[in-house]
């Protein structure tokens, strides 16, 4: 599958095994967006998208209060060509995570970490 975009925002009913799954089969994605994805976005599956998906540049996760900065240093290291980071109310990112995201994403041109811990 080709697919490079994919905008689910809201889906609260998605399943981080669902997520998981979708992004293990997912490769191409440049362009993410699973913001409001309460039950479904979680540390796991953020790691998964980002070892399965190298050419990221766009990652939207606003109030996806179960991602962590364990996963957000794993999208540091395997996204360098992140562009776009969206975190707004990410309540459990944490400044090293951020640090090491900063200094491995040299491309980076927009943060937004609203109501974040950091």
């Amino acid at each position: 599958v080709k697919l490079e975009k994919l905008k689910i925002p809201g889906a609260e009913q998605v399943i981080p095994k669902d997520l998981k799954d979708l992004f293990s089969q997912l490769t191409n994605l440049k362009l993410v967006d699973i913001s409001d994805c309460k039950k479904g976005a979680s540390d796991m599956v953020v790691t998964a998208l980002a070892q399965n998906n190298p050419q990221l540049e766009y990652l939207a996760l606003d109030e996806c209060e179960l991602v962590t900065g364990k996963s957000l240093k794993v999208v540091a290291e395997k996204c360098p060509n992140l562009k776009h980071l969206s975190l707004d109310g990410c309540y459990q990112v944490n400044d090293p995570a951020m640090l090491k995201i900063a200094s491995s994403c040299p491309n980076l041109t927009y943060v937004s970490l609203g109501l974040c811990s950091t």
